[in-house]
């Protein structure tokens, strides 16, 4: 597939001329919704004969767009007597398009734009029971299909948009997430993104003095331990020390804090010495 790099058209018995470039998103002729690309530089080919590239460096594009040549810059189009378009993808390959990629007589190419990801999903942690998306933004023509994976090959039925929600994922859905963008010209897969579902261990109880904090965890009798907040979990968490305490004679973890956490910190974690 094509999708940026440099295009050419070989003239043949019409060297010396002027060649421009017109570009439109939808084709449509009369010529009123065309811009102008530029003027091609000439190459004669050296081959006895009268024969030329005329070649023009396009920028990448994400949707459909159609290309005109013709030997003025300006209205009505003149037509080269004898041209074919010829292309070069991305590996340099050239690419011959068969007549059936002009649209009227005056040559107007149609160059196919293959899915491109252009903003891959970022990988995200949360806490269980709370709900976790991963996006992907793509470009390229119209209509673009998706297809979200688990771990590379599990598929995930039915998630089909650009953005995979997941309610309330538990720790079996940790792992690995990608998605497949495809399009009639072909297909791309997104660079895998890590879903992490951490278990709720944490216990919150109000009190009349403050909020108590009770871990699901056990510690050594008499073990100090560090109480921290964050306000996100994003990778990388900057952890707040906001207390230090000794768990009791039978090891329960358990903290009174009597002011509210600073503004936006939501996520706690317990360290043990």
């Amino acid at each position: 597939g094509f999708n940026s790099g440099t295009m050419n058209l070989l003239v043949t018995n019409k060297s010396g001329v002027g060649m421009f470039v017109w570009s439109s998103p939808n084709g449509v002729q009369p010529v009123g919704g065309w811009s102008s690309e530029g003027a091609m530089l000439e190459q004669a080919l050296n081959d006895g004969s009268s024969n030329s590239i005329y070649s023009l460096t396009v920028a990448p594009a994400s949707s459909l767009v159609y290309y005109v040549a013709g030997t003025t810059n300006i209205w009505p189009f003149r037509s080269p007597t004898t041209a074919q378009w010829i292309t070069t993808d991305l590996s340099g390959n050239n690419a011959y398009f068969p007549t059936n990629t002009t649209i009227s007589p005056q040559g107007v190419l149609v160059l196919p734009v293959p899915p491109v990801i252009t903003q891959q999903p970022s990988a995200q942690t949360v806490l269980a029971g709370q709900n976790a998306s991963l996006s992907v933004t793509a470009g390229g023509a119209a209509p673009l299909v998706y297809q979200w994976y688990f771990n590379t090959n599990t598929v995930l039925a039915g998630m089909t948009n650009a953005t995979l929600s997941l309610t309330a994922p538990t720790s079996a859905q940790s792992g690995m997430y990608s998605v497949l963008v495809t399009n009639q010209f072909g297909s791309v897969q997104s660079s895998n993104a890590a879903l992490t579902v951490l278990s709720t261990r944490l216990t919150v109880q109000s009190t009349g003095g403050g909020s108590l904090l009770q871990w699901n965890a056990t510690a050594f009798p008499n073990e100090t331990y560090w109480v921290q907040l964050a306000t996100n979990l994003n990778s990388p968490i900057n952890w707040v020390n906001i207390a230090t305490n000794q768990a009791d004679g039978s090891g329960v973890v358990k903290l009174l804090v009597t002011n509210s956490p600073p503004a936006g910190y939501s996520f706690y974690r317990l360290l043990f010495h």
